[in-house]
């Protein structure tokens, strides 16, 4: 794994209508878990979701969809990797 580099986001990008929209980014190599972090602008709230996500052995993609619809409103969402002896790479580019 390149700490230097977090992982690289998919979608959701731009405007969705979709109240739970699927968090995709694209798997790295020696990943165990990823870090979903995500923030609602529009109110402030830190950390509207905070998850760990598993690595799938294989996988091009790794994906979260909430089981809770969000509010309406701007969100940002970050993710990093974290290996197995827990070392995690840099966040991913806020989107």
């Amino acid at each position: 794994m390149d700490y230097r580099v977090g992982p690289a986001t998919i979608t959701p990008v731009g405007v969705t209508t979709d109240t739970t929209p699927t968090f995709t980014w694209r798997a790295i190599d020696g990943a165990a878990n990823y870090d979903l972090w995500v923030d609602n602008l529009t109110t402030g709230q830190k950390q509207v979701i905070r998850r760990t996500v598993q690595h799938v052995n294989g996988a091009a993609t790794i994906s979260y969809t909430p089981t809770a619809a969000l509010a309406a409103g701007n969100y940002r969402w970050w993710v990093q990797a974290i290996n197995s002896a827990g070392g995690r790479t840099a966040w991913s580019t806020a989107t």
